[in-house]
């Protein structure tokens, strides 16, 4: 417990918006996943504006509530079609939500603009050998 009056008071002060981000952090998870569960455009919009409020004011950080944002609008469009749609070429096949991060790291390394040469000249390579290793290796006994 402090003993000294500013800190006291500055402890009620914390408590005090501790429960109103409490409560803040609380309605936006509510209002997220009553959008997510309904898809209505107007659920989605409250909760945007929500997630907004709250970043201004300082309860979540901004990069958490743009993080958020997008979850929240990829949970809402995979609910409206079914499906994540990966890549814009057609003839790709639609995946659902929970596969969407190995199709997008497959279709990435799989990509023609990640064409590696299948051969490295040898000074290439014994640059890169010395730049990975700039002390000797113990030897084992």
């Amino acid at each position: 417990m402090a003993n000294i009056k500013s800190q006291k008071k500055r402890n009620i002060t914390n408590a005090k918006a501790q429960e109103r981000n409490k409560a803040v952090r609380s309605e936006i998870k509510s209002r997220v996943k009553r959008a997510v569960s309904t898809g209505d455009d107007e659920a989605v919009r409250l909760a945007v504006k929500r997630i907004d409020s709250a970043a201004q004011r300082g309860v979540i950080h901004k990069n958490a509530a743009a993080r958020a944002k997008s979850r929240l609008m990829k949970k809402v469009a995979a609910g409206a079609t079914g499906s994540v749609r990966v890549g814009a070429r057609s003839g790709q096949r639609c995946v659902g939500p929970r596969r969407l991060s190995r199709a997008t790291r497959t279709s990435i390394t799989n990509s023609p603009s990640r064409s590696v040469s299948p051969r490295r000249s040898a000074s290439a390579s014994a640059s890169s050998s010395i730049a990975r290793r700039t002390f000797p290796l113990p030897s084992r006994r």
